[in-house]
């Protein structure tokens, strides 16, 4: 793959992105060496958060500009800035066998919390998705509040070991042996191929989802389960329930082409993670949006500090209990059910068969 044909990015069509009075743009090379003092200065958020490990790391052995350089002559740097205003964040990235790989984000502290990380991280899946690459990479630290959380709001998921290139293989060795916690550590992975991305729902998304869990709800006819899918018609995910939970983050979608083909819906309830609702439309199976969609409430719940993942589902569709197991869920027996989980049993039982339903979970407890 050819990074460098496509020039710096997508700012070769036109001007930079400009949010405010900040630009995203390419940075320029005199800017490079500005670039890992970035890193020292930020370096003071970990410690402020008790990760003091792992600021002496960043501090110890912030991007090398030599790496800096590579990166930029690919077209792989990008800085936010003010209008002639010295860089106050960036990133950096690098071909990782066909992927792009995000070595470096970082945006100052006192600039946090503006959209400015996201929107360089949209810069670089617009780069990977303009140069046919099938996903943007990156490692991050599963307990830090600002890191997988934040990746997963904008479309990230868990990379399954199974699915990591030699290259990947190769960096996890080279984290490891230079010191990292590596129990806490993870590959993520943002799909762009085929048009599809996981990502927080917003308030335009809203009105797409009935109609998506219904045209989903109708497979339970082919299944035997005709009354299913006619309840799915009469029952449908009220929107003022999805207005209050894409306040909360804990709506998401699966967009293709961004348009949204299934959603996930979760709340936190009695400390986990109750996934109440998990739908993709039929035609566009297969294409581990459900998988994603859980990825995406798992790492919402983990961020929260919650002890695990919960869902109600029926046990013998193919697509329901034994499809959750393998994404790790086991049967949660009824008499261990918390309070809030258990008042849902006995509502879902004034409309439902419950001896075909069962909860399952996905402990975070060891």
């Amino acid at each position: 793959m050819h990074w460098r044909r496509h020039g710096r990015g997508r700012f070769v069509r036109g001007c930079p992105l400009i949010v405010k009075d900040i630009e995203i743009r390419t940075a320029r090379r005199e800017e490079l060496s500005l670039l890992p003092p970035l890193l020292l200065q930020a370096a003071w958020r970990y410690r402020h958060a008790g990760f003091a490990e792992i600021a002496g790391h960043v501090e110890r052995d912030p991007i090398p500009l030599s790496v800096l350089n590579s990166a930029w002559e690919g077209g792989l740097v990008h800085v936010a800035a003010r209008p002639d205003g010295p860089p106050f964040g960036f990133i950096a990235s690098s071909e990782r066998d066909e992927f792009l790989h995000v070595m470096e984000l970082h945006v100052l502290p006192e600039q946090g919390r503006g959209g400015l990380g996201g929107l360089l991280l949209q810069e670089h899946a617009s780069i990977a998705a303009g140069s046919g690459s099938p996903g943007v990479t990156l490692a991050c630290f599963r307990s830090i509040p600002w890191q997988m959380p934040f990746y997963a709001k904008h479309g990230f998921v868990e990379y399954p070991r199974v699915d990591w290139t030699p290259r990947h293989h190769k960096s996890w060795d080279a984290q490891e042996r230079f010191g990292l916690d590596m129990d806490d550590r993870t590959f993520l992975i943002r799909d762009v191929s085929h048009g599809y991305a996981i990502r927080t729902a917003i308030a335009s998304d809203l009105s797409s989802l009935a109609q998506i869990e219904f045209e989903a709800g109708q497979r339970f006819a082919a299944a035997g389960m005709p009354e299913i899918a006619a309840m799915t018609r009469a029952d449908l995910f009220p929107e003022d329930l999805a207005r209050r939970l894409t306040v909360e983050g804990s709506l998401w979608v699966a967009a293709h082409n961004e348009r949204p083909v299934g959603f996930a819906a979760a709340e936190a309830t009695d400390g986990y993670g109750f996934v109440y609702e998990l739908d993709v439309l039929p035609e566009h199976a297969g294409q581990k949006l459900g998988w994603s969609l859980i990825n995406a409430a798992e790492n919402w719940a983990r961020g929260k500090g919650l002890k695990g993942l919960t869902l109600a589902t029926f046990r013998d569709i193919p697509w329901n209990a034994p499809y959750y197991a393998r994404m790790g869920f086991k049967e949660w027996p009824r008499h261990t059910l918390t309070p809030g989980h258990e008042a849902s049993w006995k509502s879902q039982s004034r409309s439902l068969d419950m001896t075909r339903r069962l909860f399952m979970i996905k402990s975070f407890e060891s």
